[in-house]
């Protein structure tokens, strides 16, 4: 038995599942005492910290599972396929037509695009979104962050509104200083936007981090939906940290559903850096590093793996809504026309279409479908994804590794089809030729049921009817 004790200043432990984190946090002063904590000089802070482990009476030992193959288990659970669109992008206002013709091919759900009306070129990136949209044939889900005068900020979308006849599914209305719902003014921009926008779906929540909402209940009770970004990069940045948050990502979709049952519940949008710092103790001026420049893995086969581990736990935990990264630029799905603005560490050229669009484009042939929960043995090695379909069903298996995997299939086959989402495939079809081969079907005969994975491949395996 361990045992850890405090002297000094007050400590407070933070879950850091709010932030989608599988780890916990221990520190001082808690933030409410407040934060930023002001500092005089002179002032002494003394803390100690004891870690004691109490003696035991017998070995503790370690038994690495490497050479065990892993282990998959399909539950009757299922859940619906969840809606799946794309974020607006950061550095392209709009689509070449080569760019609208590979992404109108994934038959999205929605383009988000988050607005601020504290920007002055709101209007215009509302505009150049909706544009985009209307290339891409798909609805706008707008996050509209109000200023300090909502009544002024919704008076003037609605009128922009009647300028630009776009088509709006759905809004997130929240505070701009605040970065969740403000229970005072919700209720009335959410009635005066359903009379003016045809009875659009207005929802409550954050476009930061479910910490951010979770610390502020309670929501407001009129919203149609509730929304909260995630990226797995808020307090580590390493390979494994990035895979031991997928499962975290669930976590929050599970505590949301008890705030009000039966509320659809939207994670939007899922990337793999942050967007911002939304606790800011000081302005952040935009530029091409703002926050910080792209990940690198963006375009790498690790991150179309981790997305299948990402709509997996999201999934599976009931979300009903995701919109995964942006539709160009270093942050999104296609390079775009120009090459990387950070060609010595995110080396891509333009007009290269990145590993994550040719994963969404095998998953999304499921979207009318179901997803059946999967257990996995070892989920930092293996994100098993199952989609049924109602013909043709799949267990989607994405390597986290660079090493062979033996994998266990959780059905009887001598022999099956399989899809192959490879290095050699990416390399093959970076570019697009003006038409984009689907994953080819091979054969695949497991040795005992036991299929090789190779590092960082996803494999879609038909499951035998």
């Amino acid at each position: 038995m361990a045992r850890i004790d405090f002297e000094g200043d007050v400590f407070e432990t933070e879950d850091q599942r709010n932030w989608t984190d599988a780890s916990y946090k221990t520190y001082s002063t808690p933030l409410a005492l407040p934060f930023p904590v002001t500092m005089n000089r002179g002032t002494v802070i003394e803390q100690n910290v004891r870690f004691s482990l109490a003696k035991i009476s017998q070995k503790i030992f370690f038994q690495s599972s490497a050479k065990q193959p892993v282990h998959i288990n399909l539950t009757k659970q299922t859940t619906p396929f969840p809606a799946i669109g794309l974020l607006q992008s950061s550095r392209y206002p709009t689509l070449s037509e080569s760019e609208c013709s590979l992404l109108k091919k994934l038959k999205i759900d929605h383009l988000r695009v988050d607005l601020s009306f504290v920007e002055k070129s709101w209007k215009e990136k509302f505009s150049e979104a909706n544009l985009t949209a209307k290339q891409l044939n798909v609805p706008l889900f707008l996050s509209l962050a109000f200023s300090d005068h909502p009544e002024n900020d919704a008076a003037s979308f609605i009128e922009i509104c009647g300028a630009l006849s776009p088509k709006i599914d759905s809004v997130l209305i929240v505070d701009e200083g605040t970065k969740v719902s403000n229970s005072e003014w919700f209720a009335p921009a959410r009635k005066l936007f359903k009379e003016k926008l045809n009875n659009v779906s207005v929802g409550a929540g954050t476009n930061a981090y479910f910490a951010e909402f979770n610390r502020n209940k309670p929501f407001p009770g009129e919203a149609d939906f509730i929304a909260w970004s995630v990226n797995p990069q808020v307090h580590a940045f390493d390979y494994l940290t990035l895979l031991e948050n997928l499962q975290a990502q669930a976590d929050t979709v599970i505590s949301a559903r008890t705030f009000q049952p039966g509320i659809p519940l939207w994670v939007t949008p899922v990337t793999l850096k942050p967007r911002f710092n939304p606790v800011a103790t000081r302005t952040e001026k935009p530029g091409i590093n703002y926050p910080s420049p792209p990940d690198p893995r963006q375009m790498s086969l690790f991150t179309a793996g981790w997305l299948v581990g990402s709509l997996k736990y999201l999934a599976e935990a009931g979300a009903s809504k995701i919109t995964f990264f942006e539709t160009t630029g270093e942050k999104g799905l296609i390079q775009g026309p120009e090459n990387s603005l950070w060609p010595a560490d995110f080396p891509s050229l333009g007009g290269m279409i990145f590993p994550v669009f040719f994963v969404l484009n095998e998953l999304l042939r499921y979207s009318q479908g179901r997803v059946m929960n999967t257990m996995v043995s070892q989920p930092d090695s293996v994100s098993a994804l199952t989609l049924l379909d109602g013909f043709k069903n799949v267990l989607v298996l994405a390597s986290h590794t660079p090493k062979v995997i033996n994998v266990l299939l959780p059905f009887p086959v001598t022999e099956c089809s399989v899809r192959i989402l490879d290095l050699p495939f990416c390399r093959n079809n970076m570019f697009s030729r003006g038409t984009l081969p689907d994953l080819p079907v091979q054969v695949c005969r497991p040795d005992k049921g036991v299929l090789e994975l190779q590092p960082f491949t996803v494999v879609f395996v038909e499951i035998p009817s």
